[in-house]
């Protein structure tokens, strides 16, 4: 067969992960809260990291709006992606207090949305955190 059948084209694609297929300066600029109600679209969220989580198994929250359980979206680092953020120093959670902005597509987990993040190109610190809201 000379080309592949386009359905292997498209999954390829998906496979790339979402931070391929847009670049922030072409999607929304959004909120948190304006983030949170667009479901399955991809977007570009500022705010603030109200709190950052990080789970037994190493999955990194960092949430917005509220801490958890209360964030209004959160974004989410899988274990397998945090290599790509080490440039932000050893302890993400010095994010906490941070101004940030967030892209991906926006989805619903277990009530609650969120967006992961996978590349470094999808996360952005626009103002560091004040060192109070670090060490608190």
């Amino acid at each position: 067969m000379k080309n592949p059948p386009i359905a292997c084209l498209i999954i390829a694609l998906l496979m790339l992960g979402n931070s391929t297929l847009f670049s922030a300066d072409e999607l929304p600029q959004l909120t948190p809260v304006q983030a949170a109600v667009e479901l399955d679209k991809p977007i570009a969220m500022s705010g603030v990291v109200a709190d950052v989580g990080i789970s037994p198994k190493g999955t990194v929250f960092l949430n917005f709006g509220a801490p958890f359980p209360n964030q209004i979206i959160a974004a989410v680092i899988m274990p397998t992606d945090t290599a790509f953020f080490d440039d932000l120093g050893p302890d993400l959670k010095a994010l906490k207090g941070a101004k940030v902005k967030i892209t991906g597509i926006v989805q619903m987990y277990e009530g609650k949305p969120r967006i992961i993040i996978n590349m470094r190109n999808n996360l952005e610190v626009l103002e560091p955190a004040p060192p109070a809201a670090i060490s608190g």
